[in-house]
Order: structure tokens, then sequence, then C-alpha cells
């Protein structure tokens, strides 16, 4: 059952969807406890742990405590897209795969995450390690939050779409990997307002209509999202939706 995450998560995920940096790591790294400033500017190379932070959204990780211990979360950056096709996410260690998509100067444009689902983390690591799946769209959101956060006031002044007015569409469901790792765009133009879009492919461990698959193709939640560098880009209008 897909379902959001609440609003405290949500304003955790947003600063470190988009300003967390630091390189990835063969080794498991801790999961995030907590946000960045929210004042700190964004970079290119702010993207290394996006998916260790869509994985805590999608399968409602965190906040840590002493009720919920600490899970770290090893995000390994795949460099081309063949390596990261190949991979898969493991549940112990908990690990996550990620390619960014970029267009013709290196700017990235579009996130892809590899991780697991609710109910696999929670059969391995304990009932309660996470509270339930969540929606791609989920992060799209935050990253529409804090990107907009971010304007200063000409900048949104001059803006082609007002992030207010911008429109987070349901996750569009896939049911392959094939199908998932096809080309598409994260933004569309409809009536003359900006829609982000998420493409996703979520396979429940538990669900019995997959309980034939092999073990590496269940358990798993994958997201395409819209890098926040780019988001930034169409609602300046400097690269069209």
């Amino acid at each position: 059952m897909m379902r959001s995450r609440g609003p405290a998560l949500a304003t955790g995920l947003a600063a470190g969807l988009m300003l967390t940096g630091g390189a990835a790591s063969a080794s498991p790294q801790p999961a995030p406890s907590s946000a960045p400033s929210p004042t700190a500017a964004a970079t290119e190379d702010s993207l290394a742990r996006v998916c260790a932070y869509g994985q805590m959204a999608t399968a409602g990780l965190g906040p840590w405590g002493p009720e919920r211990p600490q899970l770290p979360i090893d995000n390994v950056v795949h460099r081309d897209m063949e390596s990261f096709v190949a991979a898969k996410p493991q549940v112990r260690p908990l690990r996550t795969h990620q390619f960014v998509s970029r267009d013709a100067d290196g700017r990235a444009v579009q996130i892809r995450c590899k991780g697991k689902s609710a109910d696999h983390i929670n059969t391995v690591h304990g009932d309660g390690t996470a509270s339930g799946e969540g929606a791609c769209g989920a992060i799209n959101r935050t990253t529409l939050r804090s990107v907009g956060a971010s304007l200063s006031a000409p900048e949104r002044a001059s803006a082609v779409h007002d992030p207010a007015e911008v429109v987070v569409d349901e996750d569009t469901q896939t049911l392959t990997g094939g199908e998932w790792t096809q080309e598409f765009s994260s933004t569309a133009v409809e009536d003359g307002v900006l829609h982000l879009r998420a493409y996703a492919l979520v396979v429940e461990w538990l669900d019995p209509r997959w309980q034939n698959l092999p073990e590496a193709f269940r358990g798993v939640h994958y997201c395409t999202l819209i890098a926040p560098g780019h988001l930034r880009r169409v609602l300046l209008g400097e690269v069209p939706a």
C-alpha cells in the first residue's frame, strides 16, 4: 500500500536532498540523522547521498532514537548506466544504488535510485524499522520545496513557473526493470502549469504475486527523480520543461 510520509520527515529530507554532499563509499555509511542548514548553497556536487535520503522517504526510516536504532545506508553512485542497470539493492547491509543522468553540459537532470521496500526492511531488520511504503513523488515534492525556498526575490519574480503552482503528479508505476530504465521526461507543461513526474517500480517482498520471482528482484522500490539543479533551471526558464 502506497502512502506519503508525514510532514516532519518531509521537512527533514528537504535540505538533505538538496544539500548533502560527500563522496560515495564502498563501506556502509550512517543513515542521515539530521539535515544540513537550509540556507547552505546547493551545488552539483551535493547529490552523492540523494538515494540514501530517498530510501528513508520511500520506506519511512527515521527519525532515529532509543526505540529506533540508526540503520546505516550505503549509497553506491554509478558512473555509467550499464553498471547501474546490473546492480541490485541489498537489505543487509542496507545498500542503495544511484545514477545521475546529465545534459550536454554535464549538469544533473535526473536521479535514478534503487532501494529496498519497507516490508523487506522490516522482515530482515525487525518490525517497526520502516513505517511503510511511500511515494517517489514525495521526494520530488520536498525537492520542489527546497528549490522554491532557495530562489531569491528577483528570481521568484522573474520565474517562468511559480513554485507554488507546480503540480507533483502521482507516481507512474512500471512493472519491469526494462520499462523503468527507459528514457522519459521528469517535467511536462499542461495548460500552462508545470508538472513533475516520477517513475516507480515497486515489488514488495511479501506480495504473494511475486513469490516465485528470484529474491534479487523482490523487495525493491525504485524511483526516477528530478535533479534539484534541473528543476531550478526549468523554473527560471533557463531550459525548457
